[in-house]
């Protein structure tokens, strides 16, 4: 970051405006402005209420669990953690569970599914800095995402047993669908058609506001709101463009292209460091395809980077989610790492392979 102190007035003005006005920068802006909105749009419907009533009357109690962090972390709903907490706690409480593996609920299936979500910020990014388009990132990501399930199932339902006597009936189907349908939508736009993410997202909020009755205000904060979020996009590739241009990827680009360091290992080690320091995936990423600007993406190469940062802002002390959520169960590190770092760890090491492995066979 000292080479951008060093930088001539000439060059910060030129690097300034060339950002400013490219269409990644643009792009990048109407993104997050538009999944923003949708997100305010969807809160007022009552949405993410109807279904979490809907899915109470057809899953038992452990399967409850999984889905509520997971519902509340893909649904645009802000601090998705301390919203699913006190419902995994209550039906970890009928189960008769430890902390620590009410916590390895609240955590663990909460943020898997953000591994393809396409509304994911931090994903956007990755797949906008990387030029790769978001479908192929996501395709890419389908292995990571089942291997996180795989891994996740079996730490989180060891030793749960309880009766199985729920019936589904077709209206609980019903009432489940409408409640989620604009949101699926969205993501069936964006991962099967390839639809831009700000044309998806703002297609689902029309649906919503023509389906159903509800009244949006403009209010000054919402506009301080989202002149805050395109302020965060433009301020994001102006930190990503002044990196490059200072020169600070110099000792990265250098262990790249001379095999100082195994190349996998650089790229992960550096990726899941950066997440885990800062604590934050949107900041993490962003700063961490700055770093490695010099490397030539894949589809593969970006998803193992974008994991990597991923993982590690899942397990950082500094990240929001895992300070609430251990703020809520008055949890210590110990408990709060139990089941939730073994689980990284080999997520971490088998998403290395699988995507060495789909590098070999793109390349």
């Amino acid at each position: 970051m000292l080479g951008i102190l060093f930088m001539t007035p000439s060059l910060l003005y030129t690097t300034f405006i060339q950002t400013i006005s490219s269409f990644q920068t643009v792009e990048l802006v109407l993104n997050l402005l538009s999944i923003s909105i949708l997100n305010k749009i969807y809160a007022s419907s009552r949405g993410s209420e109807d279904l979490v009533n809907s899915l109470r009357k057809m899953v038992s109690s452990s399967l409850l669990m999984i889905l509520m962090p997971i519902l509340f972390g893909v649904l645009p709903v802000s601090g998705g953690a301390l919203f699913s907490a006190p419902l995994v706690d209550l039906e970890g409480q009928k189960l008769a569970l430890k902390t620590e593996q009410k916590i390895f609920f609240n955590m663990w299936f909460r943020h898997i599914p953000h591994l393809i979500y396409p509304l994911e910020t931090a994903l956007v990014i990755a797949a906008t800095l990387s030029h790769i388009s978001l479908g192929d990132l996501l395709l890419y990501q389908l292995p990571v995402f089942s291997l996180g399930l795989l891994i996740g199932f079996p730490l989180a339902l060891h030793r749960i047993n309880e009766p199985r006597n729920i019936h589904i009936q077709r209206t609980h189907v019903k009432e489940f669908l409408q409640a989620f349908w604009p949101i699926l939508t969205v993501v069936f736009l964006i991962a099967i058609f390839q639809t831009k993410v700000y044309l998806a997202t703002t297609f689902g909020s029309i649906l919503i506001l023509l389906t159903q009755r509800i009244t949006i205000s403009f209010s000054s904060r919402r506009a301080k709101d989202l002149i805050s979020i395109a302020g965060l996009a433009i301020a994001l590739m102006l930190y990503r463009n002044y990196f490059e241009v200072s020169g600070a990827v110099t000792i990265i680009s250098a262990l790249l292209q001379n095999q100082v360091i195994w190349q996998p290992l650089l790229l992960v080690g550096v990726a899941f460091l950066i997440g885990f320091v800062i604590g934050e995936s949107t900041p993490s990423t962003t700063l961490t395809m700055a770093v490695l600007s010099h490397f030539a993406f894949n589809p593969a190469t970006a998803g193992l980077v974008f994991t990597s940062v991923y993982l590690g802002h899942l397990v950082s002390p500094l990240h929001l989610c895992f300070a609430v959520t251990a703020d809520y169960f008055k949890a210590h590190l110990v408990e709060m790492y139990h089941r939730l770092l073994p689980a990284t760890i080999v997520t971490l090491i088998g998403n290395t392979g699988i995507m060495l492995a789909l590098d070999i066979l793109i390349t």
